[in-house]
């Protein structure tokens, strides 16, 4: 048991106890001792300021550092620095920028949680002393009457009513924030990114280089935004180029040495990641390097493009490809990313999350790179349209797979059965343990507690770079989305009906997601399926 819970245990005893005009005093003593055992807040407040003033010292250090490198960026290099040589050193200053521009707001930020963090500990400190002085002085007026009687009770309730409220007001708020810092520092951490490579053969620039490559338009001095690698793949990369021969690291440090750009290298680096063997990488690169340089290119072929903005839906973002949306793309006629009139959410969804995360399969559904001559449609054929086809082949190809799982050996690809939980968990480990180094388990969620456990753990795992399929039901029947990224108490869901939209962590938590499924999307208000009921999690 918790302190907060103890303390509201023993304030249900005295809210009964004063239903009953005060009750026995004996009951009353216990009630007031059951109130007053558990434990004080504890800490320090002006510690824990003292390392937020320090947190911010350290703060205006960086943008000390930050002018001067945005001074270096802004000048003309040597001559004597020409060709590769000035790129790469280009490409290293704007990767140190972005680096400690990063780190002065993350400590700022730190700081300021720290802040919050003391107020929130003195608040609770002094609330949890004025209500074990009330309780101290009910105990006291119980003991000093005889304890037959009767009015001991009916004069001591409202003090020991009064002080367990303000204890339990204070441990609900040190709770509160408790978590909501807890939270917060845990995502500033994952800003760290350049120490999540650890191989002991990529020097410190290269893995601040690397740890920053962003696709065109992203930020990456922007909470991770448009990053090319993940957390969670800057340290599987590292994890897993050290378990290679000696002679096979030399093989992929040269192809990162020969990349055409820093975005090539970090696809090569995401690649390995994703669990390719070093001869899968090299094909990779082989297929993509002739556009190193053409960091719009990368971007388009190797990342799902799933936050293109939209003037359909308010509220919705369309996945594009190559700068494009096309509505006319699939039998529903929704988008490029649309699992079509087929019941295979749970497989288009999964299939979307192993894309984000392997950039291996996402150049076969752009390209049709290294499938067998006479698919269709063709390789080389890196059309919207052909997208969408080959998009469709492997949904049903995962959907099959799911079914068959389940145990619907006889019903293969019907349209009218979805994926249940043991198809959907087959397939979630199927396609993304190998890319994210993690089992994925699936958790029920039955009620708003259920779902409120498991806001951390999502959080959690996306803040490492590994997307959450989620499971919704209603009056649509039952559909599998994913989580692909938060902002704070904001969570970003991919609809396998081909958009991305922003939600709440209180209408994930509360089953208020019918905007996901209902008319504002195409539906209607029958399809609206708004509760979350079931989760995969990455273990």
């Amino acid at each position: 048991m918790s302190t907060l819970s103890d303390l509201q245990a023993a304030q249900g005893m005295l809210n009964l106890l004063a239903d009953e005009s005060g009750g026995d005093p004996i009951q009353l003593s216990i009630a007031i001792r059951a109130a007053l055992a558990p434990p004080a807040p504890t800490g320090s407040p002006g510690d824990v300021h003292a390392q937020a003033a320090a947190y911010r010292s350290a703060a205006q250090g960086c943008t000390t550092v930050s002018g001067d490198l945005a001074r270096v960026t802004g000048s003309s290099l040597p001559a004597a620095w020409r060709g590769q040589a000035a790129e790469n050193a280009t490409a290293a200053i704007q990767a140190l920028t972005v680096e400690v521009s990063t780190t002065e707001k993350v400590i700022a930020r730190a700081a300021q949680a720290l802040d919050a963090w003391a107020d929130a500990l003195t608040w609770s400190q002094q609330q949890d002393q004025q209500g074990r002085s009330e309780l101290d002085k009910a105990l006291t007026m119980v003991s000093a009457f005889d304890m037959t009687s009767s009015l001991p009770g009916l004069q001591a309730i409202p003090f020991a009513q009064s002080g367990v409220a303000s204890r339990v007001a204070g441990a609900q708020h040190l709770a509160t924030v408790g978590t909501a810092t807890a939270t917060l520092l845990n995502q500033l951490a994952e800003s760290a990114r350049a120490q999540m490579i650890t191989t002991g053969d990529v020097d410190p620039l290269s893995a601040v280089v690397l740890a920053n490559a962003a696709n065109p338009g992203g930020d990456a001095d922007d909470a991770g935004e448009g990053d090319i690698l993940s957390p969670t793949a800057l340290a599987l990369a590292s994890k897993r180029l050290d378990a290679l021969s000696p002679a096979d690291q030399s093989a992929f440090e040269q192809l990162l040495a020969q990349s055409g750009s820093p975005q090539e290298a970090a696809y090569l680096w995401k690649a390995l990641a994703a669990g390719n063997s070093l001869t899968q990488v090299q094909a990779f690169d082989a297929a993509i390097h002739s556009h190193g340089a053409d960091t719009l290119w990368l971007a388009e072929h190797l990342t799902p493009d799933l936050t293109n903005p939209n003037t359909v839906s308010s509220g919705a973002d369309w996945a594009s490809y190559d700068g494009q949306t096309d509505p006319q793309a699939d039998v529903q006629h929704w988008d490029l990313y649309d699992q079509g009139n087929v019941g295979d959410c749970v497989a288009a969804s999964t299939v979307i999350a192993q894309a984000n995360v392997d950039p291996v399969l996402m150049l076969e559904l752009s390209t049709g790179y290294g499938r067998p001559s006479g698919s269709k449609p063709p390789p080389g054929d890196d059309s919207p349209q052909a997208l969408n086809q080959r998009l469709q082949q492997i949904y049903l190809q995962q959907y099959g797979a799911g079914q068959k799982a389940d145990g619907f050996w006889a019903n293969l690809f019907g349209h009218g059965e979805g994926i249940g939980t043991s198809g959907e968990n087959y397939l979630a480990n199927q396609d993304l343990d190998g890319a994210t180094g993690s089992t994925y388990q699936y958790q029920g969620l039955g009620s708003a507690a259920d779902r409120q456990a498991a806001v951390p753990q999502i959080q959690a795992a996306l803040d490492s770079g590994k997307p959450v399929p989620f499971d919704v039901n209603g009056a649509g029947g039952g559909h599998q989305m994913l989580i692909i990224a938060h902002n704070g108490s904001q969570l970003e869901v991919y609809n396998p009906w081909g958009f991305t939209e922003w939600v709440s962590e209180s209408q994930f938590v509360n089953g208020q997601l019918g905007a996901l499924t209902g008319p504002g999307v195409g539906g209607s208000a029958k399809s609206e399926m708004p509760t979350p009921d079931g989760v995969e999690l990455p273990k």
